[in-house]
Protein backbone atom coordinates (compact mmCIF):
# COMPACT_ATOMS: atom_id res chain seq x y z
CA UNK A 1 0.00 0.00 0.00
CA UNK A 2 1.35 3.45 -0.91
CA UNK A 3 1.69 6.19 1.72
CA UNK A 4 -1.26 8.02 0.17
CA UNK A 5 -3.55 4.97 -0.16
CA UNK A 6 -5.53 6.03 2.89
CA UNK A 7 -6.32 9.39 1.30
CA UNK A 8 -9.49 9.03 -0.72
CA UNK A 9 -10.52 11.06 -3.69
CA UNK A 10 -12.98 12.78 -1.42
CA UNK A 11 -10.25 14.06 0.91
CA UNK A 12 -10.30 17.76 1.58
CA UNK A 13 -7.91 20.08 -0.35
CA UNK A 14 -6.13 20.80 2.93
CA UNK A 15 -5.39 17.10 3.45
CA UNK A 16 -4.10 16.70 -0.09
CA UNK A 17 -1.88 19.76 0.33
CA UNK A 18 -0.42 18.36 3.55
CA UNK A 19 0.35 15.13 1.75
CA UNK A 20 2.20 17.00 -1.03
CA UNK A 21 4.18 19.02 1.50
CA UNK A 22 5.17 15.81 3.25
CA UNK A 23 6.51 14.37 -0.02
CA UNK A 24 8.61 17.48 -0.63
CA UNK A 25 9.92 17.37 2.93
CA UNK A 26 11.01 13.76 2.51
CA UNK A 27 12.86 14.62 -0.72
CA UNK A 28 14.66 17.49 0.95
CA UNK A 29 15.67 15.30 3.87
CA UNK A 30 17.55 12.94 1.58
CA UNK A 31 21.30 13.67 1.69
CA UNK A 32 22.79 14.56 -1.73
CA UNK A 33 25.48 12.30 -3.21
CA UNK A 34 28.99 12.86 -1.91
CA UNK A 35 30.23 13.75 -5.41
CA UNK A 36 27.57 16.48 -5.66
CA UNK A 37 28.69 18.13 -2.44
CA UNK A 38 32.36 17.88 -3.42
CA UNK A 39 31.84 19.55 -6.82
CA UNK A 40 29.88 22.50 -5.45
CA UNK A 41 32.35 22.96 -2.58
CA UNK A 42 35.16 23.28 -5.13
CA UNK A 43 33.08 25.70 -7.23
CA UNK A 44 32.38 28.14 -4.40
CA UNK A 45 35.91 27.86 -2.97
CA UNK A 46 37.58 28.66 -6.30
CA UNK A 47 38.96 32.20 -6.71
CA UNK A 48 36.78 34.29 -9.01
CA UNK A 49 38.48 36.44 -11.65
CA UNK A 50 36.16 39.43 -11.84
CA UNK A 51 37.14 41.86 -14.59
CA UNK A 52 35.64 45.31 -13.99
CA UNK A 53 34.27 47.10 -17.07
CA UNK A 54 36.51 49.75 -18.59
CA UNK A 55 34.82 53.15 -18.43
CA UNK A 56 36.19 56.28 -20.06
CA UNK A 57 34.74 59.69 -19.20
CA UNK A 58 35.24 61.85 -22.28
CA UNK A 59 34.21 65.22 -23.71
CA UNK A 60 33.29 64.97 -27.40
CA UNK A 61 33.74 67.91 -29.76
CA UNK A 62 34.07 68.61 -33.49
CA UNK A 63 36.83 70.31 -35.47
CA UNK A 64 35.86 70.66 -39.11
CA UNK A 65 34.59 67.24 -40.19
CA UNK A 66 36.45 65.39 -37.44
CA UNK A 67 34.82 64.26 -34.21
CA UNK A 68 37.32 64.08 -31.36
CA UNK A 69 37.35 63.44 -27.63
CA UNK A 70 39.55 64.18 -24.65
CA UNK A 71 39.48 62.85 -21.11
CA UNK A 72 37.08 64.84 -18.95
CA UNK A 73 39.83 65.43 -16.39
CA UNK A 74 41.67 67.58 -18.97
CA UNK A 75 38.73 70.01 -19.30
CA UNK A 76 38.07 73.03 -17.15
CA UNK A 77 35.03 74.53 -18.84
CA UNK A 78 33.29 75.42 -22.09
CA UNK A 79 33.11 79.17 -22.59
CA UNK A 80 31.29 81.43 -25.01
CA UNK A 81 32.96 83.18 -27.92
CA UNK A 82 35.01 86.34 -27.25
CA UNK A 83 37.60 88.37 -29.19
CA UNK A 84 41.12 86.94 -29.60
CA UNK A 85 43.96 89.39 -28.88
CA UNK A 86 47.12 88.84 -30.88
CA UNK A 87 50.30 87.74 -29.14
CA UNK A 88 53.63 89.07 -30.52
CA UNK A 89 56.31 86.61 -31.68
CA UNK A 90 53.98 83.63 -31.42
CA UNK A 91 53.76 80.73 -33.86
CA UNK A 92 50.55 82.03 -35.38
CA UNK A 93 49.59 78.78 -37.09
CA UNK A 94 49.09 77.22 -33.64
CA UNK A 95 49.11 80.06 -31.09
CA UNK A 96 46.25 82.41 -31.93
CA UNK A 97 46.72 84.88 -29.08
CA UNK A 98 44.96 85.64 -25.81
CA UNK A 99 41.29 85.40 -24.94
CA UNK A 100 39.50 86.63 -21.83
CA UNK A 101 37.68 83.94 -19.84
CA UNK A 102 35.97 85.01 -16.62
CA UNK A 103 38.13 88.14 -16.54
CA UNK A 104 41.41 86.26 -17.02
CA UNK A 105 43.54 86.24 -20.18
CA UNK A 106 44.39 82.73 -21.35
CA UNK A 107 46.51 81.51 -24.25
CA UNK A 108 44.37 80.53 -27.22
CA UNK A 109 45.60 77.85 -29.60
CA UNK A 110 44.39 76.26 -32.80
CA UNK A 111 44.00 72.59 -32.05
CA UNK A 112 42.86 72.18 -35.65
CA UNK A 113 46.20 73.50 -36.94
CA UNK A 114 48.15 71.24 -34.60
CA UNK A 115 46.20 68.19 -35.78
CA UNK A 116 46.19 69.18 -39.44
CA UNK A 117 42.41 69.56 -39.61
CA UNK A 118 40.63 72.11 -41.79
CA UNK A 119 38.37 74.03 -39.41
CA UNK A 120 36.73 77.45 -39.68
CA UNK A 121 36.01 77.78 -35.95
CA UNK A 122 38.70 80.38 -35.33
CA UNK A 123 37.39 82.64 -38.14
CA UNK A 124 33.64 82.07 -37.85
CA UNK A 125 33.00 84.49 -35.00
CA UNK A 126 29.26 84.75 -35.68
CA UNK A 127 28.47 81.03 -35.52
CA UNK A 128 26.39 80.07 -32.50
CA UNK A 129 27.94 76.62 -32.53
CA UNK A 130 31.49 77.89 -32.08
CA UNK A 131 32.63 77.53 -28.48
CA UNK A 132 35.88 77.99 -26.61
CA UNK A 133 37.05 74.92 -24.73
CA UNK A 134 39.30 75.58 -21.75
CA UNK A 135 41.83 72.84 -21.02
CA UNK A 136 43.60 72.51 -17.68
CA UNK A 137 46.25 69.96 -16.81
CA UNK A 138 48.12 70.49 -13.57
CA UNK A 139 47.92 74.25 -13.95
CA UNK A 140 48.74 74.37 -17.66
CA UNK A 141 45.77 76.05 -19.30
CA UNK A 142 44.92 76.53 -22.95
CA UNK A 143 41.83 77.64 -24.83
CA UNK A 144 40.89 76.44 -28.29
CA UNK A 145 37.87 77.15 -30.52
CA UNK A 146 35.72 74.19 -31.58
CA UNK A 147 33.09 74.04 -34.30
CA UNK A 148 30.73 72.12 -32.04
CA UNK A 149 30.72 70.60 -28.55
CA UNK A 150 28.58 67.59 -27.68
CA UNK A 151 29.52 67.31 -24.01
CA UNK A 152 30.42 64.48 -21.63
CA UNK A 153 30.13 60.89 -22.82
CA UNK A 154 30.85 57.75 -20.78
CA UNK A 155 32.34 54.97 -22.86
CA UNK A 156 32.07 51.52 -21.25
CA UNK A 157 34.36 49.76 -23.69
CA UNK A 158 37.98 49.50 -24.78
CA UNK A 159 39.27 51.98 -27.33
CA UNK A 160 39.95 50.52 -30.76
CA UNK A 161 43.46 50.89 -32.21
CA UNK A 162 44.16 53.47 -34.88
CA UNK A 163 44.65 51.75 -38.27
CA UNK A 164 48.28 51.69 -39.39
CA UNK A 165 47.16 52.99 -42.78
CA UNK A 166 46.20 56.34 -41.24
CA UNK A 167 49.25 58.59 -41.36
CA UNK A 168 48.30 62.17 -40.55
CA UNK A 169 48.94 64.58 -37.69
CA UNK A 170 45.66 63.73 -35.97
CA UNK A 171 46.57 60.03 -35.91
CA UNK A 172 49.84 60.89 -34.12
CA UNK A 173 47.89 62.41 -31.23
CA UNK A 174 45.13 59.77 -31.19
CA UNK A 175 45.38 56.94 -28.68
CA UNK A 176 42.28 55.10 -29.86
CA UNK A 177 38.94 55.20 -31.67
CA UNK A 178 35.36 54.47 -30.69
CA UNK A 179 31.94 54.50 -32.32
CA UNK A 180 29.37 57.08 -31.22
CA UNK A 181 26.06 57.93 -32.92
CA UNK A 182 27.15 56.35 -36.21
CA UNK A 183 30.39 58.33 -36.13
CA UNK A 184 34.00 57.34 -35.53
CA UNK A 185 35.52 59.49 -32.78
CA UNK A 186 39.24 59.84 -32.18
CA UNK A 187 40.26 59.92 -28.52
CA UNK A 188 43.24 62.24 -28.17
CA UNK A 189 46.25 61.67 -25.94
CA UNK A 190 46.16 64.59 -23.49
CA UNK A 191 49.75 64.03 -22.31
CA UNK A 192 51.16 64.36 -25.83
CA UNK A 193 48.76 67.19 -26.64
CA UNK A 194 49.83 69.37 -23.69
CA UNK A 195 53.49 68.60 -24.39
CA UNK A 196 53.16 69.84 -27.96
CA UNK A 197 51.16 72.92 -26.97
CA UNK A 198 53.79 73.91 -24.42
CA UNK A 199 56.52 73.44 -27.01
CA UNK A 200 54.63 75.73 -29.42
CA UNK A 201 55.11 78.57 -26.92
CA UNK A 202 58.90 78.29 -26.82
Amino acid sequence: MTPDANISDSATPEAKQLSAVEKVRRLLDVAPPEEFQSEWTKFYAAEKNIIPPVTHSLVIFRLGNEWLALATKAFQEIAGRSPIHSLPHAKKEIVLGLVRVRGELLITVSLAALLGINSTAQQDTDSRKVRFIVLNKEGDRFVFPADEVYGVHRLAAELQPVPSTVANAAATYTRGLFHWQNKIVGCLDEQLLFHSLNRSLS
